[in-house]
């Protein structure tokens, strides 16, 4: 790593680490739900997903802007955004696309309560229900919430972690913070693995970009996931079940495996310190 700020070494006093970052998510819950809550109250006739856009729009600046001012980091020392040397964005595409369909299959497999699942069944027979209603979503699930996530998850608060712990521990309470801040067991099960691939993706390139694109990929994937299994007469009721199209899973293994073998053979390539794997 060149970049001092993700360096792993100790600091003297580091300061805390985990109240800090449950302190950040309590704080973009709380201003998300009050944010959606005036929005709802106030009147006007907006869009439901232009509720949620517009709420994290409000939260997350307000949580990352605390999360510098508290550690007085400059904010591109906490957000790397530098150019990848190596070409692996192709294939950290591939291995996210594919995963997301693998692991919501795997996820949809625990039980879903009917409640939730009429929850989730209307959220995205809604969001497909019109144009201006999917780009909402689209915006908000595919571009903004990833971008705002990364920012914070693997910018912010593993660069605090990798201050405090080790490699492997940093990377794993980024991940255990990305899966938790979920809130449900279905969406933490398959933001574990994520968080772990692109808090790795972090630290390794000592860029947010692979991470940003990676999970871009993965929510992409999961938007279209209920049109694509239209195209195999699968509604909505049956993913809900876990019941996908074998032609679908089929499909999402040659993809995932395609990536992670690309990626494996650029590391191999172009890293001569595999040890770091």
């Amino acid at each position: 790593m060149k970049d001092t700020d993700f360096l792993p070494e100790q600091e003297s006093k580091p300061g805390p680490a985990l109240g800090y970052a449950f302190f950040l998510c309590v704080l973009y819950l709380v201003v998300s739900v009050l944010a959606q809550i005036l929005l709802g109250f106030s009147g006007l006739s907006i869009n439901r997903y232009l509720i949620i856009l517009i709420s994290m729009l409000v939260a997350w600046p307000t949580t990352l802007l605390t999360g510098i001012l508290w550690k007085k980091v400059p904010a591109r020392a906490a957000f790397p955004l530098t150019s990848v040397k190596i070409p692996i964005l192709p294939s950290v595409v591939l291995i996210s696309s594919g995963a997301a369909v693998l692991l919501t299959n795997i996820a949809l497999h625990i039980p879903v309560p009917d409640s939730l699942a009429k929850i989730m069944i209307d959220l995205w027979s809604n969001a497909n229900k019109d144009t201006i209603s999917f780009l909402y979503f689209l915006t908000f699930a595919v571009i903004a919430g990833p971008i705002f996530e990364e920012l914070f998850f693997r910018g912010l608060l593993l660069r605090t972690f990798l201050k405090r712990y080790s490699i492997t521990k940093a990377i794993w309470l980024s991940a255990a913070f990305f899966a938790l801040f979920h809130l449900n067991p279905w969406q933490a099960f398959l933001a574990l693995p994520a968080g772990l691939f692109f808090a790795w993706l972090t630290w390794w390139t000592e860029s947010l970009i692979p991470a940003i694109v990676g999970h871009v990929a993965m929510n992409l994937a999961c938007s279209f996931l209920f049109r694509g299994a239209a195209l195999f007469e699968y509604g909505a009721e049956t993913l809900i079940k876990g019941d996908f199209p074998p032609a679908l899973l089929a499909a999402a293994i040659m993809i995932f495996g395609t990536g992670s073998l690309v990626l494996w053979w650029q590391f191999r390539r172009y890293c001569s310190d595999l040890r770091r794997l």
